[in-house]
C-alpha cells in the first residue's frame, strides 16, 4: 500500500507541474514575448527590446527620439520619446509634469495621478492617466538635459493583458545619450515658424531675413526653400504697397488704375461633390457656424463639434461635417487646411481627436486669397465630404481668381514688380527687429501657436491686465491661464503697463507682439510708443532716429 501512495502522490504531482507549466505556457503566449533583437533609435538615442509582434512605427521628419510600437488589438501601444530640453534639474520636470496632469485632468475629466519614483537608479515621475476609457501608464526621466518619456496605453478592458510585456519592454530600455545640444532641426523649425507668422503678416522683409538664417543652417531645406519662393511670388504681383508709397520719386501704387481680377464661380450643388484638392479630407463631427463679426473684414465663427487630430499634430479646426454660412459672405478656403496645433505637443498622449463645446473664434483682417466660397442673399449650408462639400439649403459659389488676365495686365503687373524690387531691397538694408528680452515665456513648456489675445488695462498704475482670448486655447498653470506663452500673439490696446514698460498703443492700428521663448517679446506691427523702466520713449514702427 505504501508503495501505491507513494506512486500516487508521484502521479498528482506529476500532473499538477504539467498542469501548471501548460498555464504557464499559455499565458506567456497570451500576454506575449519579447523581440529577439533590440530596436535602436536612428536619431541615437535610447535602444530598447520592444515586445515581439508589434508594429513599429517611426517618425523619421520629427527630429526628437521617438518611435510607437503598435500592440495587436485597437488602441494598444508603448510610445517613446526622447527631447532635449532648456532645464536640467527634476524638480522643473515633475512641476512639469504636475502642471500638465492637471490641465489633462480639467481638459478632459481624466482621473489622473503623478508620484515620484525611480528608473535606471534616478529620480523619475510616474503617471497614471484614466480618460473615457483608455489608461495609461507613463515614466519620466531625465538624464542632464535629455528627457525620456515611455508611455503604455490601451482601453480599460485590456489593458492588464498586455502590461506585463510592456514592463519586461521597459525593463531593457537603454539610453544612449547622457547630454544634448539642440538639434538643428529645432532651430530650423523656430526660424520656419517665425519666418511663416511674418510672411502672414505682410512683412516679407523680416519673413526673408528668417528664412536666410535657416537656409545658413540647412541650405536645401525645402521648406524654407518654398517659403522664399512664395514670398519672391508675392513681390512680383502684389507688391508691398507700403514700402512703395514711402520712396519718393516712385508713383504710389493707390494712384494707380487697377483692373479687377476676373471671378471664375462655381457654383455648390445638391447632387454631386464639388471637390477642392488644396483643402484637408478630414471631416469631424459637428458643425461650424460662420458670422459676419462686428468689425469690418471680420468673423465670428462658432464651433461646437469634435475635431480629428492628423499626424504631426495637425488638425483642421473648421474642418466639421456641417458648414454653415450667413447670408453675402465670403470665407477663404485657406481656413479648411491642417495647420500644426503647438498645444497638443506638450500632452504624455496624442489624441485621437479634440471636442469643442460652444468654442468661439474671431478672425480679423484676414485675406481670401485667390479660392473661397461665396454665400447666397439667404446663406448656405455646405455638409462637407472629403475634399470637397455639397449643399444642402441655400446657395453658395466657389469663387476662383483669375490674377493677370491679359497681355495688358502682364505687362502693368511687371512694370510693378520691378519698382516694388527696389523698394523692398531698400527697406531690407534699414528695417531691423525689435524685441524685449523681458517678456519671455513664463513657462518652457507652455506652448499655444496660433492663439490670440487682445490685453486691456483698465488702470495703467496697476498691472491688473485683463485679456480676451480672440483665437486659440490658452495653456493652464498652476490653475490658471498662462498669457505669455510660446507662440501667443498680443494685440495691446490702448495703454497697458506691464514690469515697468508702458505700452501706448494707435487706437486703429495696436502695436501687435510675438510671445517667443529664445527672444522674448518680438514686435509684429502696429503704430504706438513704448516708454522704457529708464524712462527712454521707443517709437513703433521703428524709424532711422531711434536704431
Amino acid at each position: 500500500m505504501g508503495s501505491k501512495k507513494i506512486l500516487l502522490m508521484v502521479f498528482l504531482l506529476t500532473l499538477i507541474l504539467s498542469i501548471f507549466i501548460t498555464g504557464y505556457a499559455k499565458a506567456e503566449k497570451k500576454g506575449g514575448i519579447l523581440a529577439n533583437t533590440p530596436y535602436v533609435d536612428p536619431k541615437g538615442f535610447f535602444r530598447i527590446v520592444p515586445p515581439a509582434g508589434w508594429e513599429i512605427k517611426e517618425y523619421p521628419d520629427d527630429p526628437r527620439g521617438k518611435v510607437a510600437f503598435l500592440g495587436p488589438e485597437n488602441n494598444v501601444d508603448f510610445r517613446i520619446l526622447v527631447s532635449v530640453k532648456d532645464f536640467n534639474d527634476f524638480d522643473t520636470l515633475y512641476k512639469n509634469t504636475l502642471d500638465v496632469a492637471k490641465e489633462i485632468k480639467e481638459r478632459y475629466g481624466a482621473t489622473v495621478s503623478v508620484e515620484k519614483t525611480t528608473f535606471l537608479n534616478k529620480p523619475a515621475v510616474k503617471r497614471e492617466i484614466n480618460v473615457k476609457g483608455q489608461k495609461m501608464l507613463g515614466i519620466e526621466f531625465l538624464i542632464d538635459n535629455v528627457r525620456h518619456d515611455l508611455q503604455y496605453s490601451a482601453p480599460q478592458r485590456v489593458y492588464q493583458k498586455y502590461l506585463s510585456i510592456v514592463m519586461k519592454s521597459i525593463k531593457t530600455y537603454e539610453p544612449l545619450k547622457k547630454t544634448g545640444e539642440v538639434p538643428k532641426e529645432h532651430a530650423i523649425a523656430n526660424r520656419l515658424r517665425l519666418a511663416q507668422l511674418f510672411f502672414e503678416q505682410g512683412n516679407y522683409v523680416l519673413a526673408m531675413e528668417y528664412i536666410k538664417e535657416g537656409l545658413e543652417i540647412d541650405p536645401d531645406n525645402p521648406k524654407l526653400k518654398e517659403l522664399k519662393a512664395k514670398i519672391e511670388s508675392v513681390e512680383q504681383t502684389k507688391g508691398d504697397s507700403d514700402v512703395y508709397e514711402k520712396h519718393k520719386g516712385q508713383r504710389s501704387i493707390k494712384q494707380r488704375p487697377q483692373k479687377k481680377p476676373a471671378e471664375i464661380k462655381t457654383p455648390f450643388s445638391k447632387e454631386k461633390i464639388l471637390y477642392i484638392q488644396s483643402i484637408s479630407e478630414i471631416v469631424g463631427e459637428g458643425t461650424i457656424i460662420f458670422k459676419k463679426g462686428q468689425k469690418a473684414n471680420s468673423l465670428k465663427v462658432h464651433i461646437d463639434g469634435i475635431v480629428p487630430v492628423a499626424e504631426g499634430y495637425k488638425i483642421c479646426l473648421f474642418c466639421l461635417d456641417t458648414i454653415k454660412i450667413g447670408p453675402n459672405m465670403k470665407i477663404p478656403i485657406e481656413l479648411f487646411t491642417l495647420t500644426e496645433d503647438e498645444s497638443l505637443k506638450k500632452y504624455p498622449f496624442i489624441p485621437e481627436k479634440v471636442e469643442y463645446k460652444g468654442f468661439i473664434v474671431e478672425i480679423y483682417d484676414y485675406e481670401l486669397g485667390d479660392e473661397f466660397i461665396q454665400s447666397g442673399k439667404n446663406g448656405a449650408i455646405l455638409k462637407k465630404k472629403g475634399k470637397g462639400f455639397i449643399l444642402t439649403e441655400g446657395e453658395a459659389w466657389l469663387v476662383k481668381l483669375n490674377v493677370g488676365q491679359n497681355k495688358g495686365d502682364s505687362e502693368f503687373a511687371s512694370g510693378l514688380s520691378v519698382k516694388r524690387r527696389e523698394g523692398l531691397s531698400k527697406r531690407s538694408e534699414s528695417v531691423k527687429e525689435f524685441f524685449l528680452s523681458d517678456f519671455k515665456p513664463d513657462y518652457a513648456d507652455a506652448e499655444c501657436a496660433g492663439t490670440v489675445l487682445e490685453l486691456f488695462q483698465d488702470d495703467p498704475s496697476k498691472e491688473d491686465i485683463r485679456v480676451l482670448v480672440k483665437q486659440g486655447l490658452l495653456p493652464i498653470r498652476n490653475g490658471q491661464p498662462v498669457v505669455f506663452c510660446n507662440g501667443a500673439k498680443h494685440i495691446l490696446k490702448n495703454k497697458i503697463r506691464m514690469k515697468n514698460y508702458i505700452f501706448e498703443s494707435d487706437t486703429k492700428d495696436p502695436l501687435q507682439f510675438l510671445v517667443d521663448k529664445e527672444k522674448g517679446y518680438i514686435y509684429l506691427s502696429g503704430k504706438g510708443t513704448i516708454t522704457m523702466p529708464e524712462g527712454k520713449v521707443m517709437k513703433l514702427p521703428l524709424t532711422n532716429r531711434y536704431r
